[in-house]
């Protein structure tokens, strides 16, 4: 399987049993083309092809190959593991820096939406969508049946505590497009509706 991202541990065994086959997650990129392999089930690091030169900096990864004219900068952010095993931490256009710690969008998503009773759910940086509160993150949830100090409390098991969204919400649905996406415009307008229907920030810190 290959995919805009990871999957989490809950889909990745629920494909697997629905296939009744072992579950091999490809990545890559554009630039490059297939680059590692991983078993979710099994390991959660990808391992790089051994034709492959890697170099490591702090928060970039570059591919080197006999074919590439030139070193390529991937862009996601990776933690190495062991050998050529490295742990994919997200994109680096969606890092974001709270309490002078950072962390990426992508995995704060990851971690909502394992969250038992989560179907769906996005956290935000206001800043990024041009809104007031840059110093905290926010968060939208689809979650019937828990309320929001359920999923806070969930959220608080796993997560630094610079990190728990002020505000979380829930929300009936997120409005993503037919592939699954969720665009920033639309992300935007919901947060801005979600404010208006529930009042100042203040008063739902």
């Amino acid at each position: 399987m290959s995919a805009t991202a990871p999957l989490s541990d809950p889909l990745a065994r629920e494909v697997a049993e629905h296939l009744g086959a072992q579950l091999i997650e490809i990545y890559g990129c554009s630039e490059i083309g297939s680059l590692a392999v991983r078993q979710p089930l099994l390991d959660p690091a990808y391992r790089f092809f051994p034709w492959l030169e890697l170099e490591a900096a702090a928060d970039s990864l570059s591919v080197r190959s006999p074919y590439l004219e030139q070193a390529v900068v991937l862009a996601d952010r990776f933690r190495a593991v062991d050998g050529r095993g490295y742990e994919l931490l997200g994109r680096s256009s969606d890092l974001v820096k709270v309490g002078g710690k950072r962390e990426s969008l992508g995995h704060l998503n990851q971690v909502l939406t394992s969250l038992p009773g989560v179907e769906d759910g996005v956290f935000y940086d206001p800043e990024q969508l041009d809104l007031p509160g840059a110093d905290r993150l926010g968060a939208l949830v689809v979650a019937p049946g828990l309320d929001a100090g359920a999923v806070r409390s969930g959220l608080a098991a796993v997560l630094d505590p610079v990190f728990l969204p002020r505000p979380l919400r829930l929300v009936p649905a997120l409005p993503r497009d037919p592939t699954s996406k969720l665009k920033q415009s639309r992300l935007r307008e919901l947060v801005l509706a979600t404010r208006a229907s529930t009042g100042s920030e203040a008063s739902h810190g």
